[in-house]
């Protein structure tokens, strides 16, 4: 049998972590954008310019995105580390409603035999 092994509370702090660095990442997507801006006005030509902003383009959508990327996988990280914990305390509590019910059970099933 394959099992997975998760510490639900060293996967939520990981989540939240990851989560907190949408600022970075849209900071570094604010950086790079004002780069490229700079580079493209400061060619001088205007094919290589178009051509850094046509770059632009094509890539600021993707670097905006990171940041809210980086707080989904972070949200869903920690959402899925508490769905863990739920489901063991909630397996647990059912083992222990068993183990109950059969240590009832004990008396009769321990009970001395040709007595």
């Amino acid at each position: 049998m394959t099992f997975v092994d998760i510490h639900p509370d060293v996967v939520f702090g990981a989540g939240r972590a990851t989560a907190a660095t949408s600022s970075e990442w849209d900071a570094w997507a604010g950086r790079a954008e004002s780069l490229l801006r700079d580079v493209a006005g400061a060619t001088g030509d205007p094919i290589v310019g178009g051509a850094f902003e046509d770059y632009l383009s094509m890539w600021n959508p993707t670097m905006k995105a990171a940041g809210r990327q980086a707080t989904a996988l972070g949200n869903g990280a920690s959402r899925a580390a508490g769905s863990v914990a739920e489901g063991d305390s909630v397996g647990a509590s059912h083992l222990r409603q068993t183990g109950a019910r059969l240590d009832g059970l004990t008396s009769q099933l321990r009970r001395p035999i040709n007595d």
